[in-house]
């Protein structure tokens, strides 16, 4: 049976021997601290607050972890059963397990064990069922259907890793077994065969990284180093972890007491080349006899008795070595962690630099270079749709006050050629022009109305669209969206206003001359009026200056003193001449109401296009407001994003400066306590 002395000690003196030696706790809060000031992103936060949190529970965790390293044939299994006085591994089984193998102290034999694909913890014996029956059986056979599945443990753990069908599915695997060299904390990982398939690497590399604090190096003593072993080690393991190998040279009962010598040197000068140190650890055993003298059968010869009576002291001196090495191995995740830290820090500040300037140019490349001729150009086209827009008004609506006046003086006509006397006569004047007149404005406002808000709503809203699709494809390249500014109603004029003003104008000028016709017939002696125009008073209304007197017209009757001539019984030639210069004074009053009409529609459009023009500007130019405080806003961002992150990369440097100061620290301390015979001084 192994000695388990020289480990032994309380777990809580361990743990104050690391801190005095590292201290870790110090430099762990100043990771945590300088993690939590720089790094912004809380996903990545939580990842590396986890890493600190990982080695803290490590630092916590007083047990050894020994991972045995070697080459398939180099007797790791029988060397892992001479540290448990078991012959429990298989030792001639073909290199099948692709899962580092744990083992570790328990009341009984057990296994843990965790299938690729597979969620589920199997544990065996689990208590309940045996053999296939068991949670663990029943899948065994779900992998393998023809598998005898053993009720033993032992036999259970062989299949686990031995055989082809089974093994290459493990995941994970743990042994806990009552073997006293694992009573006070030693925990054995066994890792896969360095020549046994691809992938292995990776594990050792994690097994060394996260768990392990030493390494045994198995190197048979046939073949004590072989150049696929040095080539696995380097590239498995960083400089660090390759001095915290100790190399064990097995099958020392085959070498002749006079080869030992020459042998251990030679490997000593091989795996300091390896392992990068001028005084590598390297220690001769035999496990064989042990497992022999641990199973009850018989040692071949005095050879076999020296080296099962020598593990012992080998054993003893892996254990002090073990305890130098875990200090060395907490050193080394910790000099991992900072820079690993600083690594990430740096990364970080570098792909943050990285947005920033392709934000800068992507930005620079979004925005309006000229954005004062991009707005010119918006102005430009909006006028030109609604000169289009006003052309299309005033053709459709130029036409109407024409089309009035040759409707209205033919009705008029109609009416005057039935008036036989002078009061209907006066009646039409009076009566009949003005209805006639009022029937057709407000018809003739209204389509203004609609004809002109048509075309030039449609104008306008065709420049409204274009601003917006301009000045949306701007704000895609931001990045932002765009808010299309409210439109103002536009108001022409409507059919009643055009009908009241010219009745306004028109009874104005009515009653002058209906006036004047009753003057006379009520007074026949009144002088007479020579050459009264009955539209005299029509010629200015819209928007010129009346005269004060009607000018006589020379070579005719005034239209007072005929009326004059004709009040008691006019002759039908007189009335005919009557009816005659009515009716041209009203086709004259007629041609200036017309006029008149013509102008306030023109009017009307070039209100309505000043209007929608107005409006367009204002929808443009409020674009352009809300473009140019956009771009500001994402400038000032930006720039906050900059002074945010120059002061990140202040925290950065001066973390650095501070990190290089522990590095050497722990640097130091490792280097002393790696060097034999240094621990404890």
């Amino acid at each position: 049976m192994v000695d388990s002395r020289g480990m032994a000690g309380d777990g809580s003196e361990r743990r104050d021997v690391v801190e005095a030696l590292t201290e870790t706790s110090d430099h762990l809060d100043f990771a945590l601290a300088m993690v939590r000031r720089i790094v912004g992103d809380q996903e990545r936060l939580g990842q590396l607050t986890a890493r600190i949190r990982e080695i803290e529970s490590r630092l916590r965790d007083d047990r050894y972890y020994l991972a045995v390293i070697g080459e398939f044939s180099a007797g790791k299994s029988t060397f892992i059963n001479a540290l448990l006085g078991e012959d429990l591994l298989p030792t001639s089984a073909l290199p099948t397990t692709g899962a580092a193998t744990r083992i570790t102290h328990g009341a009984e034999l057990a296994v843990e064990v965790r299938f690729a694909g597979d969620g589920i913890r199997y544990v065996y014996p689990s208590g309940r069922h045996p053999g296939a029956a068991s949670p663990l059986g029943r899948m065994l056979t779900r992998l393998a259907p023809d598998i005898s599945v053993p009720e033993d443990t032992t036999g259970v753990l062989r299949v686990l890793t031995a055989d082809e069908t089974i093994a290459p599915h493990v995941r994970s695997l743990e042994v806990r077994h009552p073997a006293p060299a694992l009573r006070d904390g030693l925990v054995i990982i066994d890792t896969p065969g360095t020549n046994a398939r691809a992938g292995h690497t990776e594990i050792t590399r994690a097994v060394m990284r996260d768990v392990a604090d030493a390494a045994a190096v198995l190197a048979a003593a046939g073949s004590p180093s072989p150049v696929s072993l040095a080539e696995f080690l380097t590239d498995a393991l960083d400089p660090g972890q390759l001095r915290r190998c100790i190399v064990l040279v097995t099958k020392m009962d085959h070498i002749d007491p006079d080869e030992r010598e020459d042998l251990l040197a030679h490997v000593r000068r091989r795996f300091a080349r390896i392992l990068g140190t001028t005084d590598p650890v390297v220690e001769p055993v035999a496990a064989e006899p042990v497992v022999r003298r641990a199973a009850g059968r018989p040692l071949r010869g005095p050879e076999q008795a020296h080296w099962a009576e020598e593990f012992p002291h080998t054993l003893a001196r892996l254990r002090d070595l073990m305890r130098r090495h875990r200090i060395v191995a907490v050193s080394d995740r910790l000099l991992r962690l900072l820079e690993d830290l600083l690594d990430e820090l740096r990364h970080e500040v570098t792909l943050a630099e990285q947005r920033l300037d392709a934000e800068e140019l992507e930005l620079a490349g979004a925005r309006i270079t000229d954005l004062a001729g991009f707005v010119r150009g918006r102005h430009g086209e909006s006028a030109r749709l609604l000169g289009a827009g006003a052309q299309r008004a005033q053709q459709a609506v130029g036409g109407m006050a024409p089309q009035w006046w040759r409707y209205t003086r033919a009705e008029i006509d109609r009416a005057l050629d039935r008036a036989d006397t002078p009061d209907e006569l006066r009646a039409v004047l009076a009566e009949q022009a003005p209805e006639l007149i009022r029937r057709g404005l407000p018809r003739i406002g209204d389509i203004v109305q609609q004809a002109v808000t048509g075309a030039l709503e449609t104008a306008a809203e065709t420049a409204r669209v274009a601003a917006d699709d301009a000045f949306t494809a701007a704000y895609r390249k931001l990045g932002a969206v765009a808010e299309s500014p409210d439109a103002a109603p536009v108001t022409v004029v409507s059919g009643h206003q055009l009908a009241d003003a010219a009745l306004r104008a028109y009874q104005s000028s009515a009653t002058g001359v209906t006036g004047r016709i009753s003057a006379v017939r009520l007074d026949p002696t009144a002088p007479k009026t020579p050459g009264a125009r009955l539209g005299g008073a029509l010629d200015q209304w819209f928007g010129g200056t009346r005269d004060s007197e009607p000018r006589p017209i020379p070579g005719r009757i005034g239209f007072g003193g005929l009326i004059a001539k004709m009040t008691d019984s006019p002759s039908s030639t007189d009335m005919t001449a009557l009816r005659n210069h009515a009716r041209a004074d009203m086709h004259r009053t007629l041609r200036t109401v017309a006029d008149g009409l013509s102008r306030q529609i023109d009017e009307a459009v070039r209100t309505a296009t000043t209007h929608y023009s107005q409006d367009v500007a204002r929808h443009v130019d409020g674009y352009r407001a809300r473009y140019e405080a956009t771009v500001a806003e994402l400038v000032a961002e930006h720039r906050r994003r900059e002074d945010f992150l120059a002061a990140r990369r202040s925290l950065l440097q001066d973390a650095d400066r501070q990190t290089e100061r522990r590095r050497t620290t722990v640097n130091n301390r490792r280097e002393r306590l790696t060097r034999r015979g240094e621990f404890g001084r």
